[in-house]
């Protein structure tokens, strides 16, 4: 927008959980599932200050976003006694 400064009000609630589901314990797998809602609301303070067209871009215009993130994680590691602190390298699938 040239040389003007955007400034908006951005509202965001997040909330995630995850799950380990390692039911039947296996050396050095690791399986978890979890999910994720996030809803973000943005108003800009000061739409008048910008006019259609300046460097190809759009007038401001408020907005909001609602996104679910669902995710099934399997990690397998090679054995090594400090992997906790210094992973070498894993196979994962999400």
């Amino acid at each position: 927008y040239g040389n003007d400064v955007l400034k908006e009000d951005r509202n965001e609630i997040t909330a995630a959980a995850w799950w380990a589901l390692d039911w039947r314990p296996q050396p050095y797998l690791e399986t978890t599932v979890g999910a994720r809602l996030r809803y973000v609301d943005v108003k800009p303070l000061n739409p008048e200050d910008f006019t259609a067209g300046i460097d190809g871009l759009p007038t401001p215009a408020a907005g909001r976003q609602l996104s679910i993130r669902v995710a099934l994680t399997r990690r397998k590691l090679r054995p090594y006694r400090d992997n906790l602190i210094h992973p070498f390298s894993s196979l994962s699938v999400k």
